[in-house]
């Protein structure tokens, strides 16, 4: 990606693509627990036991349509789509393979590539290390 010199301090700046990977599942499977355990479909952030990885992808999982947060939510408070997650964890429902954002505008650009939980590298691996049953991918 060419930068592009920020029109403010001058400083070249370039487009940064996010990719969907296995720390934002164990990220969205934390919440999904929690929110099942308190029957709530909102959580707070300091209420689950993330990593700095996890904790750093929550607004990353906004952008790819796994968790949504609203002004009158506050800081730190998101909901979580239930039937979607459960899709996405079923395998049943598939999401942006990546995103490039743009830090001048703000922007995100979806990538038009899917993917199946089944398909994010490492997720095997995490089926184990969660103790938890996701998927194969659908095709």
């Amino acid at each position: 990606m060419p930068k592009q010199p920020c029109p403010t301090c001058g400083q070249n700046v370039a487009k940064r693509k996010v990719v969907f990977h296995r720390n934002m599942v164990t990220g969205l499977v934390k919440a999904m627990k929690n929110c099942a355990q308190r029957q709530s479909s909102q959580f707070r952030i300091s209420d689950l036991d993330l990593t700095n990885s996890e904790y750093a992808r929550m607004n990353d999982l906004v952008r790819f349509g796994l968790l949504f947060k609203t002004e009158a939510m506050g800081n730190g408070v998101y909901g979580l789509p239930y039937s979607r997650v459960d899709e996405f964890l079923s395998g049943e429902y598939s999401v942006a393979q990546y995103y490039w954002h743009d830090p001048l505008t703000g922007e995100n650009e979806m990538s038009h590539d899917r993917l199946f939980v089944g398909q994010v590298p490492g997720v095997l691996e995490l089926q184990r290390e969660m103790g938890i049953k996701l998927t194969e991918y659908k095709s």
